[in-house]
């Protein structure tokens, strides 16, 4: 879960470490809410739409007449069909309407939001403790502490506190065994997105960003400009592109699928299959909802917008003298402008997805659910 430190940590570093855990305790809990609240969401939209493709196939095979009425096999796997059929379209909306009250309670969407607002915010304050930059030029460990006290209390009593939480602090991700059949589809869905991309990158010519940065970070020492600039600036800017180039990929993905099934149905409809329209307008609307909850554009001008801050702070670091990057507050500067580009984008982000749950939960479950404004305000306390 972590690199590996040394055994006898100084005292200055056993405060780091423990803020260090934390941190991680908070960023890989935001991840398994974040793939429970999106595998159940996708769930639903495939459930909606495999809903409508068997309404469809139920209604064709009413009408069919079988060609071969004297044969008993024929027979049998009509009949067959139609059973099929008739108990899918009784138990699939039955499954969606479990889900729909399992997800209200249980899909964590609000966990990911809270967990993932406490883990950038303390990460940023690990870097100001780092740096002795802002409130971390004096007594540094005490602030530090006082920060991750703020930031632990903020999510006392929220939707967080209701679930356990794994893993814990200095404890290892859990790990579990999978069947034979688990890991074979888990091997043909990775294979399936692997030929996909590189299909994909093939027609487009899109190529894999690289970090360019080979440094190792130890975590613990203190950060001078150099240090700085390529531990946090750098990596968060190589992280933001290479974010919007996966989500300007999937954007283009996804639109250009709504306008297929939309061309579709119109030919559908000119040849006289009017029934399987619906299939396609059912394909159409679910992945509008897909574009729209994942807030695939919003992000990526958000991404955009945040790698071009942390860009031109670069430049302006790059245009200074040796004399002037000696300067106190020209590095103080460095570190105010970086964390406040990396905040700003992310408090957006935080802001927009809390507006989209409360919309998916409806006004009611939207005002008694937790509000990450406390979360993202804690660092100014």
């Amino acid at each position: 879960m972590t690199q590996d430190i040394p055994t006898q940590l100084s005292p200055d570093r056993r405060l780091l470490d423990f803020a260090w855990h934390r941190q991680e305790m908070y960023s890989q809990n935001a991840v398994r809410c974040r793939s429970r609240f999106s595998f159940i969401r996708n769930l639903l939209l495939v459930l909606s739409v495999v809903i409508v493709a068997l309404s469809v196939a139920d209604a064709s095979f009413t009408k069919l007449e079988l060609a071969e009425e004297n044969s008993p096999v024929t027979g049998q796997t009509y009949e067959l069909i139609l059973s099929v059929l008739k108990y899918s379209l009784i138990t699939l909306p039955i499954t969606i309407s479990a889900l729909l009250a399992f997800a209200v309670k249980f899909d964590r969407g609000n966990n990911w939001l809270l967990l993932r607002g406490s883990a950038e915010i303390l990460k940023s304050e690990i870097y100001g403790y780092r740096t002795r930059t802002r409130e971390y030029r004096k007594n540094r460990d005490a602030i530090l502490a006082h920060k991750i006290k703020i930031i632990s209390e903020r999510l006392k009593g929220s939707a967080v506190h209701q679930a356990a939480l794994n893993p814990y602090e200095e404890e290892d991700p859990p790990r579990y065994e999978l069947g034979w059949i688990l890991r074979a589809i888990i091997f043909f869905c990775k294979l399936a997105r692997k030929l996909f991309d590189s299909s994909w990158n093939r027609l487009f010519r899109i190529q894999k960003i690289s970090t360019k940065n080979g440094l190792q970070d130890n975590r613990f020492s203190d950060l001078g400009a150099d240090e700085y600039i390529k531990h946090r600036l750098e990596e968060q800017f190589f992280w933001y592109r290479s974010k919007a180039q996966h989500l300007d990929r999937e954007l283009q993905f996804l639109e250009s699928s709504i306008y297929f099934f939309g061309g579709l149905g119109t030919f559908l409809a000119a040849v006289g299959q009017q029934s399987w329209v619906a299939v396609t307008v059912s394909l159409t609307g679910a992945l509008s909802n897909y574009l729209d909850f994942k807030r695939v554009e919003a992000t990526l001008v958000g991404y955009n917008r945040a790698a071009d801050g942390l860009y031109d702070v670069r430049a302006w670091w790059s245009s200074l003298s040796s004399i002037q990057k000696q300067h106190p507050k020209s590095y103080e500067r460095l570190v105010i402008s970086t964390e406040a580009i990396i905040r700003s984008e992310h408090v957006s982000w935080l802001q927009d997805m809390q507006d989209r749950l409360a919309e998916i939960y409806g006004e009611n479950e939207g005002d008694t659910s937790p509000k990450t404004d406390n979360i993202q305000n804690s660092a100014s306390d």
